[in-house]
């Protein structure tokens, strides 16, 4: 926070965000996209396949995975207002 009444250098940003706020969205999306595209070029993938060694959770996935075998690999997620 300044002690000179001006606004700083984050209040400035917020400022002109706020006046040009077209320009952000649109930046926004702009580099979603290229990152997507930059990450399909370079080779990458996406997956669902996570594990943390030694953790309980890993413990409580794998104890799933021996007793009841598919379970957890999909599901459904329900909402109602």
């Amino acid at each position: 926070m300044t002690t000179s009444g001006g606004a700083g250098g984050l209040g400035r940003l917020g400022r002109w965000c706020a006046q040009h706020r077209a320009v952000v969205v649109v930046g926004w999306l702009l580099l979603m996209v290229l990152v997507t595209i930059g990450h399909r070029v370079s080779g990458g993938t996406y997956t669902d396949d996570f594990t943390l060694p030694d953790s309980p959770a890993q413990h409580g996935a794998d104890l799933l995975a021996v007793h009841q075998p598919g379970a957890g690999l999909s599901g459904r997620v329900k909402s109602s207002v």
